[in-house]
Formats: structure tokens, C-alpha cells, sequence
């Protein structure tokens, strides 16, 4: 009995898979690196359920499973990558701007030729360099 509840555990699983390579296939929005990801992971489950198609590994399959429809939905909602692009070149201007204050406005320690505002001043925009 027990071996009849896992061969019928082993090919729910296998169905699960099938949906799983299926729906990954299908979805424009997933890129084809990570369906590759996907698909290497699903093909290790089949393969290590050919071997041994114990509790423990159905349940290891299952988890697996499971984890690979979460990295799909996060794939599928991963399209803001101009957003990086628009936040690279926001940093790189304001790294650009510090320094060009630091060096157009000679904001480096010069001892005790400058006032406390010169300092004040030149602290801040080191800040914002170190910040950025």
C-alpha cells in the first residue's frame, strides 16, 4: 500500500512539474536566464526522483517546487530595469557635482586657513559625496 500512496505522490508531483514547465514556457515576461534556472532545478527533482522516490524526497521535490513558482512570480515582476539605470545616473551626477564643489571650491583640510563656515560647508559636501 504505502509503495501504491508513493507512486501516486511521484506522479502528482510529476504533474506539478509539467504545470510548472509549462506556465515558465509560456510567460513572455520571465526572461530566458531565468526560466533556464527554473528548468535546471525542475530536471534535478525529476532526476533525483528516478532514483529515489522515498517521503522524504517527494517532500524535498514539493518544497523545491514550490520554491521555483516563487523565483517565477518575482522573474515575472522584475521589469523596472530602468529604474537602475535612472538611479546610476542620478549617483553619478551627484558624485560628479561633489566633487567638482569639493575641487572647484578647494574644500580639502588646509589646516587653519579656513573659517568654520568653509569647514561646515566643505563637511557637508564630503557627506554627500560619502552618502552617495
Amino acid at each position: 500500500m504505502n509503495q501504491n500512496d508513493n507512486e501516486g505522490k511521484k506522479r502528482d508531483v510529476l504533474d506539478k512539474i509539467n504545470t510548472l514547465y509549462s506556465e515558465v514556457g509560456e510567460n513572455l515576461k520571465i526572461t530566458p536566464v531565468v526560466q533556464k534556472e527554473i528548468f535546471e532545478v525542475l530536471d534535478n527533482v525529476v532526476k533525483e526522483l528516478d532514483k529515489d522516490s522515498s517521503d522524504l524526497k517527494l517532500s524535498q521535490a514539493s518544497s523545491k517546487i514550490s520554491m521555483m513558482k516563487k523565483r517565477a512570480s518575482q522573474a515575472e515582476g522584475q521589469k523596472k530595469r530602468w529604474l537602475a539605470l535612472v538611479i546610476f545616473a542620478w549617483l553619478f551626477a551627484c558624485i560628479a557635482l561633489g566633487v567638482w564643489a569639493i575641487y572647484g571650491g578647494e574644500f580639502w583640510p588646509k589646516a587653519l586657513q579656513t573659517t568654520g563656515r568653509e569647514i561646515l560647508f566643505g563637511a557637508v559636501l564630503w557627506g554627500l559625496v560619502g552618502a552617495t
